[in-house]
């Protein structure tokens, strides 16, 4: 049985893997062993590979979680945070009918993923944005669209 990705992050050489998200805090140590303080380390633990698993080394500002979600492309794409997305017919949409790019992100007061546009945060999932939706990139990966988001 294959298990749920719940995570995406890039590593510094630019793959993107997915799996479980952990922050590991190693000791620093100088020669003689005394404590020196602790290397904060963001990783996903890929176990995909029957044979092994292991722990890869991401960038902390690319970790994606999963939203439980897939966009409307004719692949279906899983759908994690900090992706961009283009929608259409959806709240956070002003002039009904037209595309408008998003980000998604989490929101801790409202304790769900939303796509929140220059002027807008609608929750995805919600019956307003069940249609039309597509992710076209992230913010990593894609900055200009990006920064498109922010000064729309």
């Amino acid at each position: 049985m294959k298990a749920l990705i719940t995570s995406r992050g890039k590593t510094p050489d630019g793959k993107w893997v997915y799996g479980y998200y952990a922050v590991h805090h190693i000791a620093d140590t100088d020669n003689h062993a005394v404590l020196q303080g602790y290397t904060e380390s963001h990783a996903i633990f890929n176990d995909e590979d029957k044979h092994k698993s292991y722990w890869t080394d991401v960038i902390p500002d690319s970790v994606g979680h999963y939203t439980g979600k897939t966009d409307d492309s004719k692949k279906g794409k899983p759908i994690f945070s900090g992706d961009i997305v283009s929608c259409r017919s959806c709240r956070v949409d002003t002039t009904l009918g037209q595309k408008k790019l998003g980000l998604i992100e989490y929101d801790e007061e409202s304790a769900s993923f939303v796509i929140k546009t220059a002027d807008r945060v609608a929750q995805l999932g919600s019956s307003s944005l069940d249609a039309a939706i597509c992710v076209i990139g992230n913010k990593i990966d894609s900055p200009k669209l990006y920064t498109k988001i922010i000064h729309q």
